[in-house]
């Protein structure tokens, strides 16, 4: 049994190296979702995590029972990902879209944090103006650059609106399958409360 379970991995791992080796080239230049072959390829925006997040594009490569992602610089998507995580868990038993809409899920919260460290900053702002004698150059150049942060982060969000859009609507059951069709729809009305 283990051998078998083993040659079904290696074969899985072959199928999947083939399909990643077709599709990388092409994925990294599209930014409309497509499915071809079983395998769905999308992109969004990811936010690297830090003092000051900064979005960076990350493509996704989906199959059937797997998830590939590829993006260019720095981006911890495995360790920030799995730190909510404690012990033994069922992930592995998720099918690509499935967890998909995990890590999908786990970005608009990156997001929810950004937003909330915004208003955090927005309320500091507002405590400053109602002082007896606010510096009122500093405040208009911090609120402009709030307000560019804020335009920059909805810009960015944009991506995934579409894809999430796509994702649930009532026929993409071709595209991830019909249990999966839910997951999205959830997250697309999540990501329409940012």
């Amino acid at each position: 049994a283990d051998g078998r379970r083993r040659d079904q991995l290696v074969r899985l791992v072959l199928d999947v190296r083939e399909v990643i080796a077709v599709r990388v080239k092409i994925v990294v230049a599209r930014e409309d979702p497509v499915a071809t072959d079983g395998v769905l390829e999308l992109a969004v925006k990811a936010l690297r995590v830090g003092p000051r997040p900064a979005p960076m594009t990350l493509h996704c490569l989906v199959g059937p029972n797997w998830v590939v992602t590829l993006h260019k610089g720095e981006l911890d998507l495995v360790e920030e990902f799995n730190k909510p995580l404690n012990g033994e868990t069922r992930i592995g038993d998720l099918n690509g879209p499935a967890f998909l809409s995990l890590v999908l899920d786990w970005q608009i919260s990156g997001y929810f944090g950004v937003i909330e460290s915004l208003q955090t900053e927005i309320d500091e702002l507002d405590e400053e103006l109602l002082a007896r004698s606010p510096d009122k150059n500093d405040l208009l150049d911090r609120l402009q650059a709030l307000r560019t942060r804020v335009r920059k982060l909805r810009n960015t969000l944009s991506s995934h609106r579409e894809v999430l859009g796509l994702l649930s609507h009532p026929r993409s059951d071709a595209l991830i399958g019909a249990e999966a069709v839910e997951d999205y729809k959830r997250l697309e009305d999540r990501l329409q409360q940012a």
